[in-house]
């Protein structure tokens, strides 16, 4: 009497939904991530004759929108700044990258980008 089993078949199947959930994760996490930075760079697009201290952040070189980036890893996502100044005009003009998540629907986003992801 032999037992016939298909657990090989079983355990790849298990391995491939993982590895295409990972996939599906870093896809909610980007989309995220693309959403928050794109609502940034629009709070720091503010006219360039507004006074020093205005909301949305005036435009003078554009270096600080320029510097706006995204850092997407396995299962976390970044939204950052690296000018060297940009902590100080987040101070003074208004919480731009803190005010870019506001409103966004983020878990939507990334439960739909995920959806996508997994063919769902």
């Amino acid at each position: 009497m032999g037992i016939k089993s298909n657990a090989s078949q079983i355990a790849q199947g298990l391995i491939n939904r993982a590895k295409g959930t990972r996939t599906a994760v870093r896809a909610g996490l980007f989309k995220v991530a693309l959403s928050i930075n794109a609502k940034q760079i629009e709070n720091l697009s503010g006219g360039g004759d507004e006074p020093a201290g205005a909301y949305p952040v005036p435009v003078r070189s554009g270096h600080l929108r320029r510097s706006a980036d995204i850092d997407v890893k396995e299962t976390e996502a970044y939204v950052l700044n690296t000018a060297t100044y940009a902590a100080r005009v987040h101070e003074s003009n208004g919480p731009f990258l803190g005010d870019a998540q506001k409103g966004k629907q983020l878990s939507r986003q990334f439960a739909g980008a995920y959806k996508k992801s997994l063919g769902l």
